[in-house]
């Protein structure tokens, strides 16, 4: 009956039916915590073999990872089955095989013993296996991984979301943002690549981990940059929106930008991995694919320069959410509020570049020097690497010009400080051992 409800879940939000959706989690929560699904101990005295419990297993933490991502879908500031989990909760149950294993149907292929979600969390600390680039196989599965960002969007929810945090008890912003950046480095060898070397998506459980921390990224950062919040029309999408309770400071505004933009050309990296297959992963990727998506188009309006750098990721996200919409109502809502917003944004761009002359160089459209400088490093006919541009920006002693550096206001800094980081993260990305 839970895993059943589960499913009824997943689909009647893929329906476009949020609420329905929600009394339908609700329901298989109440209904796997009065069964006590969420203690290991369940799955021993329920199951006539090895393989049944691992099934029962699969089923608490599904039921766990679907709750949290509803939940910030749904822009609540909690989710249900996080306070179990965390904190001391009494859901101690172990942590679930590899696909592949599981999917042999054979309880001889399982590991002797299962991890706990400590021993995940304990791997932080230890000279496990996990750090050894030469096993071919990691301690943990990719669901254990996927089952990792969910509680890390979970901590991004608490602290976006809540007016009101208990002093002692809550995350801070800092430790959630480092703990976000710092997933990828934690990552086994294994599990960087979301493809095999054959091109293929390695499994859908790593796809959706992958997902989910960028995901949980954009919903951090986005409602503390000034992006969203200057393009209105985003106002008409629901589960493109990353809501959060206050703003911060404008003079690190543009930095919350270049972090949100950067998650969201990871999200849209991966739409390009799972095509065209796309039908076969999770329809829980139309909305996070719709916020990344939103979230350029906003970078596009408020940053001009940016617009032929998103104009084809946004065109792909668009063409992905027409695929998923053949199936599902919630995309095909997706792609009707995304194809009139991008209409407006890039349409206008186009019309204003044609207006300044083809938009071959940009630089007119711009009047500060440092603007120039990047602008240059986007379309010369090399690789367009921004490093290039840090000449022109790091000025010797006799060159400085202090009155000019005086009158350099806000708007300017973050007009050309999103173009540099985002080029800076390209080039860093370029020599990384990950696709995403």
């Amino acid at each position: 009956m839970v895993q059943a409800l589960i499913m009824l879940a997943i689909g009647l939000h893929a329906r476009h039916e949020l609420a329905a959706s929600d009394r339908a989690i609700a329901r298989a929560l109440q209904l796997a915590i009065d069964l006590g699904m969420h203690r290991r101990e369940f799955a021993r005295r329920s199951a006539w073999n090895a393989m049944q419990q691992e099934s029962l297993r699969r089923t608490w933490w599904e039921l766990y990872v679907v709750d949290g991502y509803l939940a910030a879908l749904h822009h609540k500031s909690t989710f249900r089955a996080g306070s179990v989990v965390k904190n001391g909760g009494s859901a101690n149950v172990l942590l679930p095989c590899e696909e592949a294993v599981y999917e042999t149907g054979e309880s001889a292929h399982l590991p002797p013993v299962a991890p706990s979600l400590e021993d995940f969390d304990n791997r932080l600390f230890s000279n496990h296996d996990d750090d050894d680039e030469s096993t071919t196989s990691s301690p943990f599965s990719s669901f254990a991984y996927r089952i990792g960002s969910i509680s890390l969007l979970g901590r991004v929810l608490a602290v976006t979301r809540m007016a009101h945090v208990v002093e002692g008890t809550s995350d801070t912003y800092a430790g959630v943002d480092s703990a976000l950046a710092g997933w990828m480095h934690h990552l086994h060898p294994t599990k960087v690549y979301v493809v095999r070397r054959d091109g293929a998506v390695r499994d859908d459980m790593l796809f959706q981990a992958h997902m989910l921390i960028h995901y949980a990224t954009l919903v951090l950062h986005c409602p503390r940059s000034d992006l969203v919040v200057t393009l209105p029309a985003a106002a008409r999408i629901s589960c493109g929106q990353a809501d959060g309770v206050g703003m911060s400071p404008s003079a690190i505004s543009h930095l919350h930008a270049a972090k949100a933009t950067r998650a969201s050309t990871r999200l849209t990296s991966l739409a390009s991995l799972c095509s065209p297959v796309v039908q076969e992963h999770t329809p829980f990727f139309i909305c996070g694919l719709l916020l990344g998506a939103t979230v350029q188009l906003a970078a596009c309006a408020s940053r001009p320069v940016l617009r032929w750098q998103f104009r084809d990721s946004v065109i792909l996200a668009i063409g992905v959410l027409k695929t998923l919409g053949r199936t599902w109502a919630l995309a095909h809502n997706a792609l009707r509020l995304l194809r009139d917003v991008a209409g407006e944004v890039l349409q206008q761009s186009v019309h204003s570049s044609a207006h300044h002359g083809g938009g071959v160089n940009e630089a007119a459209d711009v009047e500060d020097w440092q603007a120039r400088a990047i602008i240059d490093a986007n379309t010369a006919s090399g690789d367009g690497d921004a490093f290039a541009a840090l000449s022109d920006l790091m000025l010797s002693p006799d060159q400085l010009d202090l009155e000019q550096l005086n009158q350099f206001n806000q708007d300017q800094m973050e007009q050309w400080t999103l173009p540099l980081m985002l080029q800076l993260d390209d080039h860093q990305s370029s020599h990384s051992t990950s696709l995403c």
